[in-house]
């Protein structure tokens, strides 16, 4: 490249090639029959004009690109490290010409790291031409509640493009969480926060003089501002006892994006009751330990609906579980082939969910391809049932979603002793809420005794 840059204007977003476009869209669909329903909050922070720096965090192996490229139609250039890019010739051409740019870890070859200086003049060169780029700061994908200590990455590519324009250029740093309430299980829900930007013109100012002073500084400050948004509990005891909270309240979150602020809440206060009354904080999660299971079972057991809607459930059960029962049966070997190969295939626990899934995809066709042929010569009712499978097949996966709810509905109440149990209960939480309640942030209020009341 030569040393005259070229002008920036700031005004005009670059226009996705067609190749990431049809990829972006392909992605997408996927998405869509994998998960329930993706959320976005701060969505509108992606379209700002000119160049921006997505900082993520990393949960959910390669669902984590495809749902942040969903939220947009701009090309997100998503930076990844070498070795995914460069193991397969065909894979490798496919991701560079799609805009995926690649770095080298010291841990996966120290030799190449040198190789770098290119993502990074390549990086700057997005930036120069108004676009953006996105880069998973952990280094690593892993499920836990936790932001782990981000990488330098990041923090180097931003200063070292805006070194370059002599401080001039200036680019819009986002954070961006990503959550997914239940990430391995099919039609549940997540969420994508696009937090608000995060002011680097400081750090800029002090590279000049230090660059690894402020290579760190801005480390830091990227690290503060995605734990902000992000779900971060780096205990993993605290993470039950946030969970067990969030399940006792009488306003159950209605979305993903609700229950990650609920739950963001919830983990402050912890946070806060632990750091200054530790003694205090271990008595409580141990009561809370002891009490959740007890309430649970009571509010699943004992308190599931007037009699009306039990018996509406049963109905829709004697019609739905025989569907099910087949539907699972039919699908039930390629689903263990896509379950054997990807234990089998894939080392890490957090990217096989993935791979089951890209694995099933092939899998099924093939197989109800196969059945249907084979149905050909049995007559028309044998037809019937196999063109049904594929739809029984998902209502199998909605048995499985919903079956604590549905045998419930079959679950005959007990009701004897029931209102002293469920008075019991109500008070018993109402003074573990009452230790709990002064550590809470206003947005967090507990909320009343109803639910673990019975029906009247």
């Amino acid at each position: 490249m030569s040393d005259r840059l070229p002008e920036l204007s700031t005004a005009v977003t670059p226009r996705a090639p067609w190749l990431y476009a049809l990829t972006r869209r392909t992605a997408v669909l996927g998405l869509r029959a994998f998960y329930r329903r993706i959320e976005v909050v701060g969505g509108e922070r992606l379209e700002v004009p000119g160049p921006v720096l997505l900082v993520a965090n990393h949960p959910n192996y390669m669902v984590d690109p495809v749902a942040i490229g969903a939220q947009t139609e701009r090309q997100i250039h998503f930076i990844a490290k070498g070795p995914l890019v460069e193991r397969y010739p065909l894979l490798s051409r496919f991701l560079r010409a799609i805009g995926v740019v690649p770095v080298y870890r010291r841990e996966d070859d120290p030799t190449r790291t040198a190789e770098n200086q290119q993502a990074f003049r390549h990086a700057a060169e997005v930036f120069e031409r108004g676009g953006a780029i996105c880069i998973f700061a952990e280094g690593r994908s892993h499920p836990e509640p936790v932001v782990r200590a981000l990488r330098t990455g990041a923090a180097r590519i931003l200063l070292e493009a805006q070194g370059r324009r002599g401080g001039q250029m200036e680019v819009t740093v986002l954070p961006v969480a990503l959550y997914f309430a239940e990430a391995n299980r099919w039609g549940s829900d997540g969420v994508v926060v696009v937090g608000e930007p995060v002011e680097t013109d400081a750090w800029q100012a002090r590279y000049a003089e230090d660059p690894l002073a402020a290579v760190r500084g801005l480390t830091e400050e990227l690290q503060r501002a995605l734990r902000n948004v992000a779900l971060h509990m780096p205990d993993p005891d605290w993470a039950r006892f946030v969970a067990q909270m969030l399940a006792l309240r009488d306003a159950p979150p209605r979305s993903a994006a609700e229950r990650l602020q609920q739950t963001q809440d919830i983990a402050s206060a912890a946070e806060r009751l632990r750091a200054e009354r530790p003694a205090e904080a271990e008595a409580l999660r141990e009561a809370f330990d002891e009490f959740a299971p007890r309430a649970e079972a009571y509010r699943r057991h004992e308190v599931s609906g007037e009699a009306e809607e039990r018996r509406g459930r049963r109905v829709r059960d004697a019609v739905a579980l025989p569907l099910a029962a087949l539907g699972a049966l039919l699908a039930l070997p390629p689903a263990l082939l896509a379950l054997g190969l990807s234990a089998r295939l894939v080392r890490q626990r957090e990217k096989r969910p993935w791979w089951r899934f890209v694995i099933s995809i092939p899998a099924f066709a093939a197989w109800y391809a196969w059945l249907w042929r084979r149905s050909r010569a049995y007559g028309v009712g044998t037809e019937m049932v196999i063109a049904g499978a594929p739809a029984a097949a998902l209502l199998a996966l909605r048995w499985d979603l919903h079956r604590r709810r549905w045998l419930d509905a079959w679950r005959p109440p007990r009701r004897r002793d029931r209102a002293r149990r469920g008075a019991a209960l109500a008070a018993e939480r109402d003074a573990l809420l009452a230790r709990f309640e002064p550590w809470l942030a206003p947005t967090a209020g507990a909320s009343d005794e109803e639910s673990l009341h019975p029906p009247r």
